[in-house]
């Protein structure tokens, strides 16, 4: 979903989308968007039996190694070293 995509879901031009979320929570939009995807990786990671591909194709992106990839970037840590901690009761 393009930040477009969401301005046309709010019923809001995008201009007023990313001046909006600014005021509201002083990020700029990727940011926001980045964060609230990031928390459902984590929370399906944490909760789910999917698998990492199944995340990934529920989230739309294009493969594995993208989600992957941007876990890392975002948390430091990859999706299946979470995975593991969990289950080792290690938590993050």
């Amino acid at each position: 979903m393009t930040l477009s995509d969401y301005a046309l879901f709010s019923s809001i031009r995008y201009n007023g989308l990313t001046i909006w979320i600014y005021r509201k929570g002083g990020h700029i939009v990727i940011d926001y968007i980045n964060q609230m995807l990031m928390m459902e990786v984590a929370f399906l990671l944490r909760t789910s039996s999917l698998s990492i591909q199944q995340i990934a194709d529920r989230l739309h992106f294009a493969d594995s190694t993208l989600l992957s990839k941007f876990f890392l970037r975002m948390k430091g840590l990859s999706p299946r070293t979470t995975t593991a901690r969990e289950t080792d009761g290690v938590g993050t």
